[in-house]
């Protein structure tokens, strides 16, 4: 299935082809799924709100993931969750990875690992904050970003 993206009444929606997947409204915090999606990885996520995900512990990427990840870390989890990035291999050069934190409240950031939980730190995402990560094939790169 290749993902599209279009505009449409200043919103930015992604769609199949045929069925809208998920919309981003502009100048609101809204996000809405009109699907289901579902994380595949370490922790298994199906949510068509993500104001209802609750991750813990560490989520494992792989490079079949779904390329989109919403996390919202569940209030148990003081510290935040770790993120496990497929390792920097020549396989896997050219993958990108969009991932949001959806939490709020307390202190809940995800940090994305190379390869293992212990690996080094690409990047930490805060609350309401997003990051893109991309493998070269060698290394992990990130930016991160926020909507303020």
């Amino acid at each position: 299935m290749a993902l599209h993206s279009k505009w449409s009444s200043g919103h930015l929606i992604f769609y199949d082809g045929t069925n809208n997947i998920m919309e981003i409204k502009n100048s609101t915090d809204g996000v809405d799924f009109p699907q289901g999606i579902t994380s595949t990885g370490g922790v298994n996520i199906t949510y068509p709100d993500p104001d209802t995900v609750a991750a813990t512990g560490n989520i494992t990427l792989t490079s079949t993931s779904n390329k989109i990840q919403f996390i919202k870390v569940s209030t148990g989890s003081t510290g935040g969750v770790v993120l496990i990035l497929p390792a920097a291999a020549a396989g896997n050069a050219g993958i990108e990875f969009k991932v949001f934190n959806n939490t709020t409240g307390g202190d809940y950031p995800v940090t994305a690992k190379l390869a293992v939980a212990t690996g080094a730190t690409v990047v930490t995402i805060q609350q309401q904050e997003g990051a893109i990560l991309v493998s070269d094939g060698t290394n992990w790169a990130g930016l991160v970003g926020s909507n303020t």
